[in-house]
């Protein structure tokens, strides 16, 4: 691999193994949060109205910040079919075009992401159980489209690349 994309591949890598881990830990304290939720409706008759709102936001976590994780791990739908019944050049190539469609799509996203948090701390925000800042809530979806963005245009890259090269051994990712 190209010695620059290879330093940022390897950047990404970690920080993507970095945001998973951050990621479990948000599993495990939504977990924590339905066990207290259990505990204080059936035992003490008590039920929180923070709950959903707190587990909304956990899921927001789980969700973005694997998702360039699990491109780079291969763990999404493929067409296989694709790849049996028209060859590898075709599968190759189709994947290839599917990744750079979807990076002005992501850009999109993260633009409107962005707008909306400035708008969340200029208009003043707040959760509706909590009455906490909207805006690091709001964070979180940008972030975890840019991280795919760039996992989208690694892959791009090490497929062109590999292409380049005449590497036929590709796995899902690229690597």
């Amino acid at each position: 691999m190209v010695p620059l994309l290879g330093r940022i591949d390897a950047l990404m890598a970690k920080v993507e193994q970095w945001l998973t881990v951050l990621a479990g830990v948000a599993l495990l304290l939504g977990l924590l949060v339905i066990v207290i939720t259990v505990f204080t409706r059936y035992a003490l008759n008590r039920p929180q109205g923070w709950v959903i709102e707190v587990g909304g936001y956990l899921l927001l976590l789980l969700v973005y910040l694997t998702v360039a994780h699990g491109l780079r791990s291969g763990e999404y739908p493929r067409m296989e079919l694709v790849a049996r019944r028209f060859g590898r050049r075709t599968d190759v190539t189709t994947r290839v075009l599917s990744l750079v469609i979807l990076l002005p799509v992501l850009g999109l996203a993260i633009w409107h992401g962005i707008e909306l948090i400035l708008r969340s701390v200029d208009q003043g925000w707040t959760t509706s159980t909590l009455g906490l800042p909207q805006w690091p809530l709001l964070v979180i979806p940008p972030l975890g489209f840019t991280l795919l963005f760039v996992e989208v245009g690694l892959s791009a890259a090490r497929r062109l690349v590999a292409s380049l090269r005449h590497e036929d051994n590709l796995n899902p990712t690229g690597q």
